[in-house]
């Protein structure tokens, strides 16, 4: 019982600092869309850097499941950067099918694809990157 409360708490604190990190993820991506960036050149910008916070949230906040040791925190890092650019290659090739192939309007398809990127990142990390020992 114990167990699923915490299952539950984590998936609470990754939603909660996930948001955070979204929410910085879509305000950099405004600036700089807004400034004249290309909008592909411009998620990637902000998703690279929504994702430095959102890793530095995950180790301290979110995930229990902790690397011990020099070795084992770059190994971790390493999983880490993995998943994410795995999403982003997949997150900016989707955003341009919509937004440039189907002529979907640009923040709609950004909201919905945040979306799908989260849930998608918190079960990779969850099985791959912060796994217990």
């Amino acid at each position: 019982m114990l167990s699923k409360i915490r299952q539950y708490f984590e998936l609470i604190k990754y939603c909660f600092f996930g948001g955070i990190t979204t929410l910085l993820n879509l305000a950099l991506l405004y600036v700089f869309v807004e400034i004249g960036m290309n909008y592909i050149v411009a998620n990637t910008i902000a998703y690279i850097i929504a994702v430095v916070v959102n890793y530095v949230f995950s180790v301290f906040f979110v995930f229990e499941e902790k690397a011990e040791g020099v070795k084992q925190n770059i190994v971790q890092f390493g999983k880490f950067c993995s998943v994410r650019i795995g999403s982003l290659v997949l997150d900016n090739a989707l955003f341009f099918l919509c937004v440039s192939v189907l002529g979907a309007p640009l923040w709609p398809s950004r909201i919905i694809l945040s979306a799908a990127i989260i849930v998608g990142t918190y079960l990779l990390n969850k099985v791959f990157v912060f796994i217990k020992k």
